[in-house]
């Protein structure tokens, strides 16, 4: 009985040294999450179907995805229109936040974001200022890249806020049951505040700037 317990002992430091010298598991892969408020969107990722969003559900998210260059392609929920197909580049350890419609596709973050963490503030030559209005009586509650910053109202306008200098994704959404008011990317110029107007079932406008509002969402 002794003999087998040394030799299960020995069996068991054999796969403890092996396990302390075995390959580290993948590391450093990037991931894409992609919003989208047509709902129902299909994505392949260099010709492998690697995600289904339900036609009520708004965002997904693709983890495991290797650095590099890669094909991409989104459909709708049939698989037979394609919204958009072209080459997209992941650093390792990025996380790419995208916006896809019929027609359209955009990583509205950019890499240089993996060195600001959130409580480590960005210098000023790398930070802008946006300013939301709206004619709307009824408050608006507003999300830029997905994170809800506030309410913005008639006479009641929201901000100056202070982003990241570059393009963002900017939503506004009724409270009272969900429903998108408009949305839009907006460009944010470093050291400079952009005025933008949300308006019920319009497309966001800038009086300031037009060319910081890019349509088609």
């Amino acid at each position: 009985m002794s003999r087998i317990i040394r030799m299960l002992s020995i069996v068991a430091l054999f796969l403890l040294a092996g396990s302390a010298f075995a390959a580290p598991g993948p590391t450093g892969l990037a991931t894409l999450i992609l919003h989208s408020e047509e709902g129902g969107a299909h994505v392949f990722i260099d010709g492998r179907l690697r995600a289904k969003m339900d036609v009520t559900e708004h965002e997904l998210t693709i983890d495991g995805i290797e650095p590099g260059a890669h094909t991409l392609r989104i459909t709708d929920f049939t698989e037979l229109e394609k919204w958009w197909e072209g080459t997209i580049e992941l650093p390792a350890g990025f996380t790419a936040r995208a916006v896809a419609e019929p027609g359209q596709f955009t990583i509205y973050n950019k890499p240089r974001e993996l060195a600001a963490q959130p409580e480590t503030p960005l210098p000023p030559s790398m930070v802008g200022f946006v300013e939301v209005r709206s004619n709307d009586e009824q408050p608006l509650n507003v999300f830029i890249d997905m994170r809800e910053l506030g309410m913005v109202a008639a006479g009641a306008p929201l901000g100056p806020l202070d982003l990241a200098a570059g393009e963002h994704y900017l939503r506004a959404v009724d409270p009272r049951n969900g429903a998108l008011v408009c949305s839009g990317l907006i460009d944010v110029r470093p050291g400079a505040t952009l005025i933008i107007e949300a308006r019920r079932g319009e497309p966001l406008s800038s009086p300031s700037r037009p060319r910081a509002v890019i349509p088609g969402f």
